[in-house]
């Protein structure tokens, strides 16, 4: 009997391609997040807002965020917050007046066991994982389509676009929504519906406009037949049906969501508004600025080389026409809804642009038969078991992260014993107004209208800031305006002594003298005062006993000149 070998194909296997192509992207994703780290320096724009829901599930156990956000902003004791709009405002207000994140709460409720785990890093890591699930899923949809190699070529050359590192290092909402979407196309094209009405039905609760992309390309690449649908239907009935039970519980109706009840400040008086009013920008006006530069980055500044590969469905279209239409028609749903948003930002296009290594392959594979004048097809693709192996991934390192975050934490029964471990907790002030807003891109309280930037923030030193110190501690600056800067901590154990470690930051260019002094309660327990210039470093022990909830009080004077901060620990001694 004559065994003839099945020949092997002009490409390089496909297992190999996946293979190769997920490691690609993994490594880009750690390149990234190491040669850009500094703590807290990927929590720009939103993603601070999204961590402050991060700290409120983690430490409370819930979405409530009045003892997360700063009131200041929002009760009118600030002259300089008689108007907070609907873009700056982090709020939405309950059907009893409870406050509760304007923003989604998905992406919170899913990265908490990496913060938890990890601290505020760990939302980084969140997002690099998140990002690189999304691209693989673009990539295997490409090789479904195209083929391997040009699905490749194309994913590789979709890293490089300026969008991609950008938001890599970064903690974004709009990474999540992308991975979601596109993360459940490929389960469809995988034959598990119900697992991908899930994923689908959980990118709607995280933002509705992912319908754009979700609905033309399920249409594209969903067979047509009733028991997938049934199926997928049932599987994203669970994230909608509890997204409605949330809804009614937390805004009185299943169809009102936080972006109907966002907290506003208009001339001093709280206004209560709906973000449906934020599509009112002419359309022409808006297509103009997608190829504008902005400080936010815009669609053309950012992704040029998707937009000129989505001519790729040309060549797409003669091989598969769906999915040439369903993307064209995502592109034109995208182009015309964020066109007429008042807000602007090539980020809120991710849900598209990942998909775009499927027009990119089919472009690359086109110019490759040209080059090389090849007459037959690509091979179709194997299913590729990476899908299922990210997706294993990711529900165990969930489960694990539950876990470890349980074993780290559950049975933490000791209430922090430094002023840095419980730097969330501490009280700062500039005179009589409040620092009430913990800017989580720095890891310092805010004193907004006050300070003039963020070397002026009160909090954790990070960085390369207050290294001569010789152990973790706190970065305050001298007060403003003629005002003195105070940091109240309130412990919540029992001490028998209080070691007091501080010295001048000479991590910056101060030059002037400093002057502080540490009280617990009415008892003066440090007096310092440094002439310009001066660093030397002090560490004493006092006696106490220091009960619980004693206020131990720093003060820093406000000079003249530009005075160095103070760089301060204060530890418990039981």
């Amino acid at each position: 009997m004559n065994v003839h070998k099945v020949p092997k194909p002009i490409s390089v296997a496909e297992s190999r391609v996946h293979a190769l192509v997920l490691v690609a992207i993994l490594a880009w994703m750690a390149a990234i997040g190491i040669a850009r780290w500094q703590p807290n320096t990927f929590l720009f724009r939103d993603g601070s807002f999204y961590a402050q829901t991060n700290r409120a599930i983690a430490t409370s156990g819930t979405l409530r965020q009045e003892p997360f956000q700063p009131s200041s902003w929002y009760d009118g004791s600030l002259p300089w917050y008689r108007n907070v709009d609907d873009a700056w405002s982090n709020l939405s207000v309950g059907t009893d007046g409870q406050w509760y994140p304007k923003h989604s709460y998905v992406m919170p409720i899913l990265s908490t066991p990496f913060y938890l785990v990890f601290g505020p890093g760990g939302l980084l890591v969140f997002n690099l994982i998140v990002l690189a699930l999304g691209l693989y899923a673009g990539y295997w949809l490409a090789a479904r389509a195209v083929g391997a190699v040009p699905a490749a070529v194309a994913t590789l050359a979709l890293l490089a676009t300026p969008l991609v590192p950008y938001l890599a290092y970064s903690y974004s909402h709009d990474v999540l929504c992308a991975t979601l979407s596109v993360g459940g196309l490929a389960l469809v094209v995988r034959g598990r519906p119900l697992a991908a009405g899930l994923l689908l039905g959980l990118a709607l609760v995280a933002k509705v406009t992912n319908i754009l992309v979700i609905l033309p390309m399920l249409l594209a690449l969903a067979p047509w037949d009733r028991r997938t649908w049934l199926r997928g239907v049932a599987g994203a009935s669970v994230p909608l049906a509890l997204y409605a039970a949330a809804n009614t519980w937390m805004y009185g109706a299943p169809w009102r969501t936080s972006y109907h009840a966002i907290l506003t400040v208009r001339d001093g008086v709280q206004q209560v508004v709906s973000y449906s009013s934020a599509f009112d920008l002419p359309l022409a006006q808006g297509l103009r600025r997608f190829f504008q530069r902005s400080g936010e980055g815009e669609l053309w500044q950012m992704a040029a080389v998707p937009l000129i590969g989505f001519v790729g469905v040309l060549p797409l279209a003669f091989r598969r026409p769906r999915v040439a239409a369903g993307l064209t028609l995502a592109l034109l749903a995208f182009l015309v809804g964020f066109g007429k948003y008042r807000y602007g930002g090539a980020r809120f296009f991710m849900p598209w642009l990942v998909l775009a290594p499927i027009p990119m392959a089919a472009l690359a594979d086109g110019a490759a038969r040209l080059v090389r004048g090849l007459a037959g097809a690509w091979g179709l693709v194997r299913r590729s078991r990476w899908g299922t192996v990210a997706i294993v991934v990711l529900i165990v390192g969930h489960l694990g992260g539950f876990g470890a975050a349980w074993v780290l934490h559950a049975g933490q029964s000791k209430p922090p014993a430094s002023m840095t471990q419980d730097v969330e907790a501490i009280r700062v002030r500039v005179g009589d107004v409040p620092c009430d807003y913990l800017n989580l891109a720095h890891w310092k309280w805010e004193c907004s209208g006050i300070d003039r930037g963020s070397d002026w923030y009160a909090g954790r030193a990070l960085g390369t800031e207050c290294g001569a110190l010789g152990l973790p501690g706190l970065r305050v600056p001298p007060g403003s305006s003629g005002k003195a800067r105070s940091v109240e901590w309130r412990p919540d154990r029992a001490f028998q002594a209080l070691r007091i470690v501080r010295m001048p930051d000479t991590s910056r260019d101060g030059k002037g003298s400093l002057k502080a002094e540490v009280r617990a309660g009415d008892r003066l327990v440090a007096s310092d005062e440094w002439p310009a210039g001066a660093a030397d470093r002090r560490d004493e022990r006092i006696e106490g006993p220091f009960p619980a909830r004693t206020p131990v009080t720093l003060t820093v004077d406000s000079r003249p000149g530009p005075n160095p901060a103070l760089c301060i620990e204060i530890v418990g001694i039981e």
